[in-house]
């Protein structure tokens, strides 16, 4: 199982908009995940979704966006009115689909606690899952709240304030990488003043959902992937083969047939597949196999000696010299 942190910015704001940088363009496929927590209520920025939000004393949200290429390196956040808003941004790579059954929350409201509400997230929907938390505060006092503690299998990634009093809001961020289905029941404490609004708001991923790589005849094809892949040939038959790849690595396995590959590939790797007849290749490249294979069966076959005669098909026989004949027109062999 792969699922990379790769990037992570916090900001804060209290008049009504905030520009946030990423400092690069995502890659196909990179998971950016905001968390937001807001004196008032926010937009869901363009681009992205609502993965979970929880709006009664504050305004607090997780917004997601999956790339899929030529997104922006920056995201606008508005609010609604000039309040104070604080913003956590993680890039997560080597991550699936959502599990869309993962998009709730647990809310304290108006009781003063040291710790968010207890939540609990029910079964998962994948053995291989990476689960995101958002503690959101809001009314923190004199926000010296320090020292944040997550529950078991959590790690804590982000602590980020803004403000003080009433309208001041703090987000603690965690993530836990979950094996099996088993519900998840994430929480964090802290030292110092409790907050008057407390909220746990949660995501989740699936892991290393797999990925499709087409190998082009005996042509090495690098490709970075994480994760499973399946990399499929257009042929007949099929040899199961599965290996597991880690760092940089030339993997080569020759057969006759299809070869499907399952690989756990983690960093670049070079696969490269043939048969032992011919290569198969797809598009152009197989029209060419077939064109050469062509010439090279009938360059084998004017040089090979006859078996039968060329006149009437008859099978050639052998003579007591060694030559072969034809018994019943007498047609002699005279070498290839």
């Amino acid at each position: 199982m792969v699922a990379t942190l790769v990037g992570t910015v916090e900001a804060g704001f209290n008049d009504g908009s905030e520009t946030i940088d990423f400092g690069s363009a995502p890659t196909a496929g990179d998971w950016d995940v905001l968390y937001v927590n807001s004196n008032t209520t926010v937009n869901t920025p363009s681009g992205f979704a609502a993965g979970a939000q929880a709006v009664a004393n504050q305004g607090a949200y997780i917004f997601v966006r999956q790339a899929v290429g030529g997104e922006s390196t920056t995201v606008d956040l508005t609010t609604n009115g000039s309040h104070n808003t604080q913003v956590i941004w993680e890039r997560w790579r080597g991550l699936g689909n959502r599990d869309t059954g993962i998009d709730d929350d647990e809310q304290a409201n108006a009781a003063v606690g040291g710790s968010t509400p207890a939540y609990n997230s029910g079964t998962l929907a994948g053995s291989s899952t990476l689960f995101l938390a958002f503690g959101a505060l809001h009314s923190i006092q004199s926000a010296n709240q320090s020292s944040p503690v997550w529950s078991s299998g959590f790690t804590g990634n982000a602590d980020n304030v803004h403000g003080s009093g009433a309208e001041a809001v703090r987000g603690y961020t965690g993530y836990s990488v979950v094996s099996g289905t088993t519900a998840q029941t994430p929480s964090v404490s802290w030292s110092g003043d409790g907050a008057f609004n407390r909220y746990l708001l949660a995501v989740a991923f699936a892991i290393n959902p797999g990925a499709t790589v087409e190998f082009d005849g005996n042509r090495a094809l690098t490709a970075s992937v994480t994760g499973t892949a399946a990399a499929e040939r257009p042929a007949t038959g099929s040899l199961g083969l599965t290996t597991t790849i880690t760092g940089e690595a030339d993997s080569a396995k020759v057969a006759t047939g299809n070869l499907d590959v399952a690989a756990s590939i983690t960093g670049t790797a070079q696969v490269v597949r043939s048969n032992s007849v011919g290569t198969v290749r797809s598009g152009w490249w197989g029209y060419l196999d077939i064109v050469e294979e062509a010439a090279q069966e009938a360059e084998a076959e004017r040089s090979s000696p006859p078996v039968a005669c060329p006149n009437d098909g008859e099978p050639l026989r052998s003579a007591p010299d060694g030559s072969l004949y034809c018994p019943y027109d007498g047609w002699p062999n005279e070498g290839p």
